[in-house]
């Protein structure tokens, strides 16, 4: 990131990547979405800085599926990096995605969130066309509404 939050080219392909896995992971546990923005520059969010956002429509699902619809943006965000030749992102308290996820899971057993690690890597792997598709038109128009996401889903799942 330049010193005036704008995001370098790099920084938004991983960004929307890192949305386009949220959206895989909530919408294959029903979690609907209702949007998914990635930006051009950081903005200020409590104690650090926020380049892009899914928001779901609200359920009263069971804190696991919150949890694997949190955990497959990092999952994402990491295999695109793998695919760039970059290292993982630092996990060390560098991801409110895992603080958050982490929050959801408290009281459940180790073997539950691993669980729940698994289920959100297999979503974003089963669906990777997905999350490709999601993140080239979320860097095309910065916006998409829950609709969008879902025919994005329903169309590559039609090809592949």
């Amino acid at each position: 990131m330049r010193g005036d939050n704008v995001l370098t080219r790099r920084e938004r392909l991983l960004f929307a990547f890192h949305e386009a896995g949220h959206c895989v992971g909530a919408e294959a546990f029903g979690l609907p979405v209702q949007r998914v923005c990635v930006f051009h520059y950081a903005q200020p969010r409590g104690d650090g800085l926020m380049a892009g956002y899914t928001e779901r429509v609200h359920t009263d699902a069971a804190p696991i599926r919150e949890s694997i619809g949190l955990a497959a943006g990092a999952i994402a965000e990491d295999r695109a990096r793998a695919t760039l030749g970059l290292p993982p992102a630092d996990p060390v308290g560098a991801s409110r995605d895992d603080a958050m996820s982490e929050s959801f899971l408290r009281g459940f057993t180790p073997a539950v969130r691993a669980r729940a690690r698994t289920f959100a890597e297999a979503a974003v792997t089963e669906q990777w066309p997905a999350v490709e598709a999601i993140a080239a038109a979320l860097l095309a128009r910065s916006h998409l509404d829950g609709a969008e996401v879902r025919r994005i889903i329903a169309r590559v799942r039609a090809v592949h």
